[in-house]
């Protein structure tokens, strides 16, 4: 690289140079609405049954009906039930459903418990059993999908960012990237590089597409990874690949 000569002026480079992947547009708020409907079905039984679990009632009398368990991806189970019961001179009627990670196989135990503050709130004691597991996966799930979705989402946000700098000129310095993965289709070169392996690296990945038989430029290869010629662009947060025709 030391060899390039590049122009000894700021230069502004065109916007298309740095994509947005395609997937962002369609998965970003596929998962963000996932964690959402995770979180709004799941969240107001665990409420429920943290509430019971702290003064719960066993009801011997209680009616347990059509209770069914589903296991999926040999780990998560769901559990629903309808609850019949009479507490105080009182006849109740609820739905419950849990959801919890659990490696058992058979058929599962269960009886009806109240809260003895609030007895309009019922549960299954199989939902009490699992209580701190259900918190524990509610609660990873939400986050590793709700930082999936945030996280695309600021990436887009750098992206559109760096596009915008790229139109104001500045000084272009040769950084090495190494190209991370690539994929043509109807005569387009997707590619995404980062720069780990530069001086000033950040290991931010980037991605851009190249057209009409444009390759990068590429000037080596490191543990089995092509190293490509990228330039920064004053100090934007992403370098821009180069095409083997600069």
């Amino acid at each position: 690289m030391s060899s390039l000569v590049l122009p000894s002026r700021p230069l502004s480079l065109a916007r298309n140079v740095i994509s947005t992947p395609n997937a962002y547009f369609w998965s970003t708020p596929i998962i963000l609405a996932l964690a959402i409907f995770l979180f709004v079905s799941e969240a107001p039984g665990v409420i429920r049954d943290y509430q019971i679990s702290q003064n719960p009632l066993v009801l011997e009398n209680g009616d347990v009906q059509n209770g069914r368990c589903t296991t999926r991806k040999a780990i998560f189970t769901d559990c629903e039930a309808r609850l019949v019961y009479n507490y105080g001179g009182r006849d109740y009627d609820t739905e419950v459903e849990v959801m919890f990670v659990d490696f058992h196989t058979g058929d599962y135990e269960t009886g009806l418990v109240i809260s003895a503050d609030h007895p309009e709130l019922a549960t299954m004691s199989l939902g009490l059993d699992m209580l701190w597991n259900r918190i524990i996966t509610l609660t990873v799930f939400v986050i590793l999908l709700g930082g999936m979705s945030l996280g695309m989402i600021f990436l887009g946000i750098r992206i559109w960012r760096v596009k915008g700098q790229l139109r104001r000129p500045a000084m272009l310095t040769p950084v090495p990237v190494e190209v991370t993965a690539f994929d043509r289709k109807r005569g387009v070169l997707s590619i995404t590089y980062n720069d780990k392996i530069a001086a000033d690296k950040t290991g931010r990945s980037a991605y851009t597409r190249m057209k009409n038989g444009e390759e990068p430029l590429i000037v080596g290869e490191a543990k089995g990874k092509a190293i490509g010629l990228a330039v920064r662009h004053g100090n934007t947060a992403l370098p821009v690949l180069l095409d083997d025709r600069l």
